[in-house]
């Protein structure tokens, strides 16, 4: 998953990525949530800067951004720790890891 920030693209390291994080970053593009999400070494070798690292989301966020990280930049991650995220165009707006309970 890339970030744009200070005019520059970079990369969201997957240390503390979850369920809830991955649903907010697919909110934030319009589609219901998301259907999965992995790290692995697979993303090939970037010269991103990486942007986001330890994202905790609490879940009701409409953006990626207003999720507590590390600072932009802050960061102690390798490119094979690179987050990617499915998403999903189901219509029932729960996303992964989620319940109709929880109020995301």
């Amino acid at each position: 998953m890339e970030v744009f920030y200070g005019d520059v693209w970079g990369t969201v390291c997957d240390d503390g990525f979850d369920a809830r994080d991955a649903n907010v970053a697919c909110r934030q593009l319009g589609f219901s949530g998301a259907s999965s999400f992995s790290s692995d070494d697979n993303h090939g070798d970037s010269t991103m800067p990486t942007w986001m690292d330890d994202v905790d989301c609490r879940g009701s966020e409409s953006r990626l951004d207003q999720c507590r990280h590390n600072g932009w930049g802050s960061e102690n991650c390798g490119h094979n720790e690179d987050i990617s995220v499915v998403c999903s165009t189901s219509t029932d707006n729960t996303g992964i890891g989620s319940s109709r309970k929880r109020d995301f």
